[in-house]
């Protein structure tokens, strides 16, 4: 782990401490009251990081608030927010084709068509279902639809 002093040389590639502060907008007499009493604000290493096109998440794992692990989630959900749909779905290809048809037949193997399901099977307390063949769209589906069967005016009949 990074101390936050080491973080900042190595962040700034070795900038003054002068430098530093006025490249990350904040008062030098401030910056180098925090980095000589080893009390540098989150705030700070934020500011320090944007300065220098840094990662804020290292400065707060050098400051101890959070883990390695925690800045690494962090990075990885905004690489995949930016990603496009197509990388994403490539990534996801090539990790299946890579992994072998045995590591994952839920994704390599083709679905089962569903099976039909029947309104007469259904039930809810205290609810009448009627039988499919009361029902106009289903009677329509089996039927066809007797509106096309009659004529369009009185006189056509």
């Amino acid at each position: 782990m990074d101390t936050t002093e080491a973080w900042i040389i190595r962040v700034t590639d070795g900038d003054s401490l002068r430098q530093v502060a006025l490249n990350s907008r904040i008062a030098v007499p401030t910056l180098t009251d925090q980095v000589r009493n080893g009390r540098v604000q989150p705030a700070t290493v934020v500011a320090i990081a944007r300065a220098y096109g840094a990662s804020p998440l290292s400065g707060l794992v050098a400051l101890g608030l959070i883990t390695d692990e925690e800045a690494e989630a962090g990075d990885l959900e905004s690489a995949l927010r930016r990603i496009t749909d197509k990388a994403l779905t490539d990534e996801i290809l090539r990790r299946i084709e890579e992994g072998g048809v045995g590591e994952h037949p839920a994704l390599v193997e083709p679905l089962e068509p569903p099976a039909p399901i029947s309104i007469a099977k259904m039930s809810a307390p205290g609810v009448t279902i009627p039988d499919e063949d009361e029902l106009p769209l289903i009677k329509v589906a089996k039927e066809g639809d007797p509106r096309k069967e009659q004529p369009a005016h009185a006189d056509d009949a």
